[in-house]
């Protein structure tokens, strides 16, 4: 199946039927900065900030834990729902591992064992979303697209740490557990994307030589660069348009395919212009050889860990 790219315009009238569709839905954004920006797009908008350091995984269960409380004020005990997760936060560290109290690098934590646990532990108010035919989905903004063949000895990177092999690894697990994770869950849609060059203000965070280097190369690149609201368009349209099902829906015929991971539906490698990944062998040869269960084995030890010792062995 050819990978297609989604028109901007096609994704500009999706995201403006939404306003005609379902009211009350619930949306969880870890990022650094949205309040203002999401409260100016829809003055309506109920929005709650809860203040957390994400690269400690004590932290997200807590943060998880007042959005079920709050929710669960609304809707009733147990019957909190979430309909779109999306997760970006991210760290510009160049350095060496560094690692939190917790035993996990701090690097490797933000981008991603928070992540996905905040996709576990919400996946209960994300199932009861489905319950009640809504959209039910998570997006990870990471790197799809630069999958490595995993050491399974190595899934923590105690050893032969480096910058680029924290984010080949993170991007590889990222894929392998969102497609693990969409069949135990067939309501659900998990989608990994790769938003491109977008020019977010993230290197504002690097020293001064570094932020001149990151302006000159935005300079260099701009004819590549998407802007940063054009990003949000489409991720938007990601989170809730119709060709991204999940494993236990049914399709819409009047909707274009997108190749899932693997061929498989509820979990999909995206380009910043919804087009699916195609350079997936290396990922299909490890989900054939079991890769994805491992590695999701691997994940929850440390999340168990941390839960019971605060840290992860």
């Amino acid at each position: 199946m050819p990978s297609i790219e989604i028109s901007l315009e096609e994704v500009l009238a999706h995201n403006k039927s939404l306003k005609e569709g379902p009211k009350g839905l619930v949306g969880v954004f870890v990022a650094e900065k949205i309040i203002s920006d999401a409260q100016a797009t829809n003055p309506d908008a109920n929005i709650d900030f809860i203040v957390a350091d994400c690269s400690l995984l004590n932290e997200v269960s807590r943060v998880c834990q007042e959005i079920r409380k709050r929710e669960d004020e609304v809707a009733g005990s147990g019957k909190g729902a979430v309909n779109l997760l999306v997760l970006s936060q991210s760290s510009s560290g160049l350095g060496g591992r560094s690692d939190t109290p917790e035993g996990l690098d701090a690097k490797f934590s933000l981008i991603y064992h928070s992540r996905l646990l905040f996709a576990h532990l919400l996946s209960p108010m994300l199932n009861n979303a489905h319950s009640q035919s809504r959209r039910s989905r998570v997006i990870s903004v990471l790197l799809t697209g630069r999958e490595t063949l995993l050491d399974l000895q190595n899934l923590d990177l105690k050893t032969k740490y480096s910058t680029s092999s924290c984010l080949a690894y993170a991007t590889t697990m990222t894929t392998l557990s969102s497609h693990h994770l969409a069949k135990i869950n067939p309501g659900l849609t998990y989608i990994h994307t790769n938003p491109g060059i977008v020019k977010t203000g993230v290197m504002r965070y690097l020293p001064w030589y570094m932020r001149a280097v990151s302006h000159a190369g935005y300079a260099v690149l701009t004819p590549w660069r998407m802007d940063v609201e054009e990003s949000g368009e489409r991720h938007l349209e990601m989170g809730f348009a119709e060709r991204y099902a999940s494993a236990g829906e049914m399709e819409n015929a009047k909707d274009e395919k997108v190749q899932g991971i693997g061929g498989q539906k509820g979990s999909y490698a995206l380009y910043n212009k919804g087009q699916a990944v195609e350079e997936m062998d290396v990922v299909v040869k490890m989900v054939n050889e079991g890769y994805g269960e491992e590695v999701w084995k691997h994940t929850l030890k440390i999340f168990e860990n941390v839960e019971k010792t605060g840290r992860t062995e």
